[in-house]
C-alpha cells in the first residue's frame, strides 16, 4: 500500500484503535496526529500504533509515550522494499510485544495453533479458546527448552494463556467469537481462528525455524526438507493434546461413562491420525460408546 494521506491516516488510526463512530476528543485528535507523523503515514506502522492504543486505553492521554511507540514501531533493521519479504512484514506484528523473548514465547504459541489446529478442508477452524490455551500451557510446560519462557511472559504480566490469546486478538492474528453467549459452558463458548491463510502459513514457517533449531541446523544448511521438520512437529504437537485426552480416552475403552466436550467429538481423532496413533484411532472410531 501506498503511504496515506493525513486525513485518511487519521481515520485508520481510530478504526484499527476500535473507536467505532466514537468522536476523538480535541487532545486526542491533536496526539493522534503526531503519532501518525512518526509512523511516517505508513499503514502497517499506523495499524500496529493503534493496535497498541487499543490495549492501553489511556495511552491517547499521554502524549509523553510517542517517543516510546515510535521506538518499538521503528526497531526494525532499514531494508530497501525490493529485499522485503512476507515473513518479515508478519514478524512486525510481533514487535508490539517490546521484549525479544516473550515475543518469540508468543510466536511459537501461535506456531503451535498453526500447527494442531488446521485440516485439509478448513485450515483456519474456529477452535475453542479453551482447548488452544491448553495445548499452549502443556507445551511451555512439556518442553525444556521452553519452560524458562513461563517465567519470562509472567515478568512481562502475561501470568495466563488467556492473556496470550488477548494479544493475539489485539495485534490482529487470531480472532475470537462468543458463539454460544448466555448458554452452556462458558469456557467452551468462545473461540478462536487464525485471521486469515496467510498468516496460517507464517505460523507453519515459525514451527519449522523452531524444529531446525532444536536438532541445531544452521539456516545456510540447504540439506534440511521443510516438509519433514513440519511433520515432526505436527507429530510431537499433536501428541500433546492426544495426552491431554488420554483419562477420558481409556475411560472410553473400559466402557465407563464420561463427560465429552465438543472439541473431543470433532477433534480428537484429527489429533490421533496427525500424532500418527493409528492403531488408537481405530479403537477409538470403533468404539461404540464414542461413535
Amino acid at each position: 500500500m501506498p503511504l496515506l494521506k493525513p486525513e485518511d491516516a487519521v481515520s485508520f488510526f481510530f478504526f484499527e484503535a476500535g473507536r467505532g463512530e466514537a468522536l476523538p476528543s480535541d487532545e486526542e485528535f491533536i496526539i493522534a496526529k503526531k503519532l501518525i507523523q512518526k509512523c511516517g503515514f505508513l499503514p502497517l506502522a499506523i495499524r500496529i500504533a493503534a493496535r497498541m492504543a487499543k490495549a492501553h486505553p489511556d495511552f491517547l492521554c499521554q502524549e509523553n509515550n510517542l517517543e516510546d511507540i515510535a521506538c518499538t514501531i521503528g526497531n526494525i533493521k532499514d531494508v530497501s522494499a525490493s529485499n522485503e519479504t512476507i515473513i518479515n512484514i508478519l514478524n512486525r506484528s510481533f514487535s508490539f510485544v517490546t521484549d525479544a523473548d516473550v515475543s518469540y514465547g508468543i510466536k511459537i504459541c501461535f506456531a503451535a495453533m498453526a500447527v494442531v489446529f488446521h485440516d485439509d478442508v478448513d485450515i483456519c477452524p474456529w477452535i475453542s479458546k479453551n482447548i488452544v490455551e491448553v495445548l499452549w500451557l502443556t507445551l511451555l510446560k512439556t518442553f525444556d527448552d521452553l519452560r524458562p519462557y513461563i517465567r519470562k511472559l509472567k515478568a512481562y504480566r502475561i501470568e495466563y494463556m488467556t492473556d496470550i490469546s488477548h494479544l493475539l486478538n489485539i495485534m490482529g492474528l487470531v480472532d475470537k467469537r462468543n458463539e454460544k453467549a448466555g448458554r452452556g459452558n462458558q469456557d467452551e463458548s468462545y473461540q478462536l481462528q487464525i485471521h486469515h491463510d496467510l498468516l496460517w502459513e507464517y505460523g507453519k514457517n515459525i514451527a519449522v525455524q523452531y524444529a531446525k533449531e532444536k536438532k541445531g541446523y544452521s539456516k545456510s544448511n540447504h540439506q534440511t526438507n521443510d516438509t519433514d521438520h513440519f511433520q515432526e512437529i505436527q507429530v510431537e504437537w499433536n501428541a500433546l493434546i492426544v495426552e491431554h485426552y488420554q483419562d477420558k480416552i481409556d475411560s472410553i475403552a473400559a466402557d465407563d461413562y464420561i463427560s465429552y466436550d465438543s472439541h473431543m467429538l470433532i477433534w480428537l481423532p484429527t489429533h490421533m491420525m496427525k500424532a500418527r496413533k493409528i492403531k488408537e484411532v481405530i479403537n477409538l472410531l470403533m468404539n461404540k460408546s464414542f461413535f
